[in-house]
């Protein structure tokens, strides 16, 4: 059973592990928004806007295919707080490009900054998981891990799609960046009480 009431206690008071989900789940919201309601807005207000999106995804797979080994490599002595605001910073500058015009370009430089700043976080949202859990526990965190994402991809097209219907898409890119933000602080303070937990640990082991 994945879940029990010993599991559940653990999850709830695991304070690390709740702001990694929130902080995954605010990534994926702003994605959601791109796969459903940004779309929508292309297909029917931006010139050749369908066309336009396909450009869009088949830039950002290219991007994720050549540079992600690069960018790992390169950022691997990066320590994690500039990381994190690294990529922040991307995951909100590319909803403002996103709203500046309708011109390809501006579409295309927002996925750019968008798919650089998941290659940056991915992997060290992921590294954060793995070093929280005892073994025992590892599939029911990176459960709930994964599960912010799904709540995200779930609830994201929904309130965007209300968002858009009643105020258009101006609020869904301001709102994408003040997620993107949020989850950064999220992740940011995640890893803090990560580094404070070893190093008590450290220290405990020590006496």
């Amino acid at each position: 059973m994945l879940f029990n009431k010993q599991t559940l206690h653990i999850i709830t008071k695991d304070q690390i592990l709740i702001f990694i989900a929130l902080g995954y789940f605010s990534l994926y919201f702003l994605e959601s928004q791109i796969e459903s309601n940004i779309v929508q807005y292309m297909d029917s207000f931006v010139h050749e806007g369908l066309t336009i999106y396909g450009n869009m995804l088949s830039i950002s797979m290219f991007i994720i295919i050549v540079f992600q080994p690069i960018v790992t490599k390169a950022l691997n002595k990066v320590g994690s707080k500039k990381l994190i605001a690294i990529s922040s910073l991307l995951y909100f500058t590319g909803p403002i490009l996103f709203m500046t015009s309708k011109l390809p370009i501006s579409f295309y430089a927002g996925i750019i900054l968008i798919t650089f700043g998941e290659m940056i976080l991915a992997p060290k949202l992921q590294a954060l998981v793995a070093s929280i859990p005892k073994n025992e526990m590892k599939s029911t965190y990176f459960s709930i891990f994964n599960m912010g994402g799904n709540l995200a991809y779930f609830v994201g097209p929904w309130f965007g799609g209300i968002i858009y219907s009643y105020a258009g898409i101006t609020p869904i890119f301001l709102l994408m960046s003040i997620v993107a933000v949020m989850g950064g602080l999220f992740i940011y303070k995640a890893n803090n009480k990560l580094a404070n937990f070893k190093i008590q640990n450290k220290n405990s082991l020590e006496v």
